[in-house]
């Protein structure tokens, strides 16, 4: 897989978006067999392919991954983020998969850790990365504005995260975000600790009451009482009805964030589960701000 020619973009979208008068937009997209990506008129800055627990070291060669052979069919329309977990992977392995041309990284802790594996957090992947000097690296890293599951503050996980950020990560996504006011008050807490990369808004739009909960339960995010309240009061929606709530919602969520922070909120990051159409309705429905 070549994709020399396309790692290259991601630093110069980072340059297009920081400085875009209009907002613009990012999706990550499940690495699936059985997924016809059609983008048809979606125009993504770049596209995110998520590390699928450990199945990608299962392979012989990183290119028969799901995630890789993905990423083949993608770059031609469009820059890829690859996911690349610490779990359990090595030296050797990371060598391998950036030499590949693998360059735009979203380096992740992966949601298991093993004693004896080689990166034991996200920072000793980020510091690893950067000590090859590949000028073409981009590094992505996560936030958690609800806060870190294991971390006892989001004050302690600012700190971590500006001693990440110091060892040469480009921006920020954030986790799971369900309402403005948390994202302003990490952006905030962020800013004050001395980091001063972009960070992106991640919005995950459910397609169902089901749905919403098990990725609640599965990202382990904990919004704050009133929005999960909001949330849940939506629970026996019929199917339209919460697609409509779903849409209204994160509208509106997307134009405060715009609204209050113009000069930081200039791209936002979807979480599709490859549902697109529900995508395409909540950029519908923001339009004049794209």
């Amino acid at each position: 897989m070549h994709s020399h020619e396309n790692s290259r973009n991601l630093k110069q979208v980072i340059q297009r978006w920081t400085t875009s008068e209009r907002l613009c937009y990012s999706i990550e997209l499940i690495p699936r067999e059985d997924f016809h990506l059609d983008l048809g008129r979606l125009a993504p800055v770049f596209c995110s392919l998520p590390w699928i627990s450990d199945n990608n070291l299962q392979y012989q060669r990183f290119v028969d991954t799901p995630m890789l052979k993905m990423t083949a069919k993608i770059v031609p329309r469009c820059p890829v983020m690859n996911h690349l977990s610490c779990y359990n992977i090595t030296e050797t392995q990371v060598d391998k998969f950036v030499d590949m041309g693998n360059w735009n990284l979203f380096v992740i802790r992966g949601d298991t850790v093993s004693e004896g594996q080689r990166f034991q957090h996200s920072g000793d992947l980020v510091e690893y990365l950067r000590a090859k000097n590949n000028p073409d690296l981009t590094i992505g890293v996560g936030g958690y504005p609800y806060g870190h599951p294991e971390s006892p503050s989001v004050d302690y996980d600012v700190k971590y995260l500006k001693q990440k950020v110091d060892l040469g990560v480009d921006f920020i996504v954030t986790q799971t975000l369900y309402d403005a006011a948390s994202f302003l008050a990490y952006v905030d807490e962020c800013r004050r600790a001395g980091i001063t990369v972009p960070i992106v808004p991640g919005l995950f739009l459910p397609g169902s009451p089901d749905q919403l909960e098990t990725v609640l339960a599965l990202t382990r995010v904990n919004p704050p009482a009133e929005v999960r309240e909001l949330l849940q009061s939506h629970a026996h929606d019929e199917p339209d009805q919460f697609e409509a709530f779903v849409v209204k919602h994160f509208a509106e969520l997307i134009r405060t964030l715009r609204r209050e922070r113009p000069d930081e909120v200039r791209l936002v990051h979807f979480f599709t589960f490859n549902r697109l159409d529900l995508l395409k309705k909540v950029l519908d429905a923001i339009a004049d701000l794209l």
